[in-house]
């Protein structure tokens, strides 16, 4: 039986199965594309059916790397320790940390001092009230 296989972009014949040459081993051809000479993409579309697909997916792809490969560059250089930044933010974090620190004391003692104001109001209402002096 002869088989037909593709040979510098034509379909020529080979004897007994041979593979060599063909587009993809194994492959037995369809009757149309056996009976008439096809243009090369048009017999990949029908050995291969899902080749245009991954080839414009794969030129889609290639022309994403560059900006792909720049975005990288910069997320890198991002990334990187900045030292004196690092430096300043601790800096900054510890004397935030202090403020607020002084702040909550403030407020706790200015709720001591007017707790003992009350007292010593207290008291001092207390010392000047008339007493009574009934005796029994």
């Amino acid at each position: 039986m002869e088989k037909t296989s593709l040979r510098n972009g034509h379909l020529s014949p080979t004897l007994g199965g041979g593979t060599s040459g063909c587009v993809q081993a194994g492959t037995e051809l369809p009757q149309p594309v056996q009976s008439r000479y096809y243009h090369q993409v048009q017999l990949r579309s029908a050995v291969q059916p899902e080749y245009r697909t991954l080839k414009n997916r794969a030129d889609a792809l290639a022309k994403v790397i560059p900006s792909q490969e720049k975005q990288l560059t910069s997320l890198r250089a991002d990334a990187k320790y900045n030292v004196p930044v690092f430096l300043l933010g601790i800096v900054f974090s510890f004397l935030s940390f202090i403020l607020v620190i002084w702040i909550i004391g403030l407020f706790i003692e200015a709720l001591y001092l007017g707790v003992h104001l009350a007292v010593d109001i207290h008291k001092i209402r207390e010392q000047y009230e008339p007493k009574s002096t009934i005796k029994s």
